[in-house]
């Protein structure tokens, strides 16, 4: 089957044989994104450029620098430290990459364009690229001024910590989170940025612990307090992984809790009715065993 660029894979550079793009695991260290919209997921948290490198099946010049020059090792070194990287299709460019292109001299292929997070050109360049051109072009971009952060939104962001540091000291979650994000809207390469990250990532772990708690209520049998837990994780760890959990659980609890109630007052038969439906509902997580445990607990 012909692979075509847009089918490069995550993890493998990629070489060009008889005009079809193929893989090849051992030609490079260097992790290809998936996409653009990838890219810039990964270059954000320590805004680190990204180069977009642009071929086409059967350009010879792309082809040679995927096989040789990417594959060299300080090549390799430089983009694994300093950039996320990504191919595209020159031949069925992604709306968001074609105006970048067009402000690059030149129409020939291979390109390489260097671009922040947020979509700014940095630099480009056409055509084939040698090694020692290609580092010295990814040294100076590294290096680029433009990335840093500016001094107005250095100071935003070292207040965006200490707000967000003080509010996790009173157990404010949610204002602690509200700091750091908006905080993380600012663009620019910065310590402050890469703390304000790791800061997100304490507060995503106080709410994968609070979360815990609740299925650890649940499997007690505590249906009460899961679903308080539940609902305070949704309501307090918004914007990250741990809140579509939570509001899973939110609805999952309220039913056992319903089941529960309806068993103690003698309806067994609404109550494994409830849970017949919530284990045809849920097939997968903490709940699944619960879910199965309440109805072996009702079945004769």
């Amino acid at each position: 089957m012909k692979l075509t660029l847009a089918a490069i894979v995550v993890g493998a550079c990629v070489s060009a044989l008889g005009g079809a793009i193929a893989r090849s695991e051992d030609t490079s260290t260097i992790s290809w994104c998936a996409s653009v919209a990838e890219a810039r997921k990964a270059a954000e948290p320590e805004w680190k450029p990204i180069l977009i490198f642009g071929s086409a099946d059967g350009c010879a010049d792309g082809d040679e620098m995927l096989k040789r020059v990417f594959a060299d090792e300080k090549v390799c070194d430089v983009i694994s430290r300093e950039f996320v990287i990504v191919c595209v299709n020159a031949a069925d460019l992604p709306p968001e990459v074609a105006p970048l292109v067009r402000k690059i001299e030149g129409d020939v292929v291979p390109f390489v364009a260097y671009v922040t997070p947020d979509g700014e050109l940095l630099r480009g360049t056409r055509g084939l690229r040698e090694v020692e051109a290609f580092t010295e072009d990814l040294d100076a971009v590294a290096k680029d001024e433009r990335l840093d952060a500016t001094r107005r939104n250095e100071a935003k962001l070292a207040k965006g910590i200490d707000l967000a540091q003080r509010d996790i000291a009173a157990k404010r979650y949610a204002s602690a989170l509200s700091s750091a994000n908006e905080a993380l809207q600012l663009p620019g390469r910065s310590a402050s940025r890469k703390r304000l990250h790791e800061i997100v990532a304490e507060i995503e772990a106080v709410g994968r612990e609070l979360f815990q708690q609740c299925i650890d209520a649940a499997i007690a049998g505590d249906f009460e307090r899961a679903l308080a837990l539940a609902k305070r994780v949704e309501r307090e760890f918004r914007t990250l992984a741990v809140e579509k959990d939570a509001a899973a659980a939110v609805h999952i609890a309220s039913r056992l809790r319903a089941a529960s109630m309806d068993a103690l007052n003698g309806n067994t038969s609404l109550a494994r009715k409830e849970l017949d439906a919530l284990a045809a509902e849920v097939k997968e997580g903490p709940f699944v065993t619960i879910i199965q445990e309440k109805l072996r607990a009702l079945t004769p």
